[in-house]
């Protein structure tokens, strides 16, 4: 394991050089700040707060910029909502793969991705209440949060997401959950849905933001804890000004019990970016060790993912999107590797709306048809 780690190491810092060195989700990287400064979750995602909603969503995003949503109910309460769909058109190339009588089947459809709200209760200057409820899934994040002013220290205990990696809204992306298969895994464990019970704590300390967790470890977090095993995480991460340009270098550890295989995972990696006012390069790369288990079902696999991102803003409102993405579940970069390729545009016309087109293609393994995908997503938000 430890020569894998630092094969993932070295190849991490190859790509800080390639993508000039870089960041997080774009926009934090734009602000040169972490998610904190949009967001009522320091982890970000989810509920935005004033400036998030009024200054970044309206005034920084959108192409017409003359409607304000004021989503304040109170002084001490602020409510907020997702809701994403998508229609998909894709078409699997079968060509000389063994078995296959017609080369190609088309597939098309449309489907809700997400329908979220939020609520944020501030019973004090530095007391909150957060709820988050996933009305698709029937799934939620609720959770308590002691903190400072500007949210650059906080301890919160509850249920939700841990703070790992790049939190792109992209939740089938290979560093997040993949796309859902009977078969076989194209990803990490951060699906859309997941959430833990647990107790996380975050401080900006000497420019570095560093962040500590201690969670249950369990699939479902509504079910109580009754065993010893805890799963832990650790992060780090600094943004620092490089001229007119903001970069971003950062890294985590999460650990937790699997109980399908004998012994503990480990999950290692690091994210990097820089970017400008109109263009941002961003990458993550990731190590699980015993994350998925051998075909014998007996010994824990390693696996690899990498994520890609670069973005240009044509004008406001129009942004152009690059994606490469690869996932390896056992390391041998050929037999069982899928790897993706994106290109699309966001568009935000009005406050408040986003419209996504994309075309991604995906190799899959030896024995599997090569898929091409055709996506429009719209994205509403408040």
């Amino acid at each position: 394991m430890r020569h894998v780690l630092l094969s993932a190491l070295a190849t991490l810092c190859v790509l800080a050089v390639a993508l000039p060195a870089a960041a997080l989700p774009r926009f934090s990287l734009q602000e040169g700040e972490g998610c904190h400064l949009c967001h009522a979750n320091p982890s970000g995602a989810g509920l935005r707060n004033g400036y998030g909603v009024e200054k970044f969503g309206n005034d920084k995003l959108a192409a017409d910029d003359r409607r304000d949503i004021d989503a304040q109910i109170s002084d001490h309460l602020r409510v907020g909502g997702d809701i994403r769909t998508q229609a998909y058109a894709y078409i699997d190339d079968l060509d000389g793969v063994e078995g296959a009588t017609d080369t190609t089947d088309v597939s098309n459809g449309f489907f809700t991705m997400q329908a979220d709200l939020y609520a944020n209760w501030e019973l004090t200057d530095h007391a909150s209440v957060y709820i988050e409820q996933d009305i698709l899934n029937r799934t939620a994040e609720v959770f308590g949060m002691m903190a400072s002013e500007d949210h650059e220290k906080y301890i919160k205990a509850g249920s939700f997401l841990p703070n790992y990696g790049l939190r792109v809204d992209d939740h089938t992306a290979f560093i997040r959950g993949g796309n859902p298969r009977a078969d076989r895994d194209d990803g990490l464990f951060w699906e859309a849905n997941y959430a833990d019970s647990g107790v996380e704590m975050g401080a900006e300390i000497a420019d570095f933001y560093l962040t500590g967790g201690i969670y249950n470890g369990g699939a479902i977090a509504t079910i109580p804890d009754r065993d010893d095993e805890k799963a832990f995480l650790g992060r780090a991460e600094r943004y620092v000004e490089l001229g007119s340009l903001n970069a971003l270098l950062g890294g985590n550890v999460y650990t937790n019990n699997n109980s399908a295989i004998e012994g503990r995972m480990l999950l290692a990696g690091g994210f990097v970016g820089v970017g400008g006012d109109v263009w941002t390069l961003m990458g993550e790369l990731d190590i699980a060790d015993k994350y998925l288990a051998d075909d014998a079902g007996t010994g824990g696999l390693t696996s690899l993912a990498v994520f890609v991102e670069g973005t240009f803003r044509v004008a406001k409102g129009i942004h152009i999107i690059e994606r490469f993405e690869f996932f390896d579940p056992d390391l041998d970069l050929e037999s069982g590797r899928f790897w993706r390729a994106s290109l699309g545009a966001e568009l935000y016309p009005i406050p408040y709306l986003e419209i996504k087109p994309t075309f991604r293609y995906t190799g899959q393994p030896k024995g599997s048809a090569d898929l091409g995908e055709v996506l429009l997503q719209t994205h509403w938000w408040f």
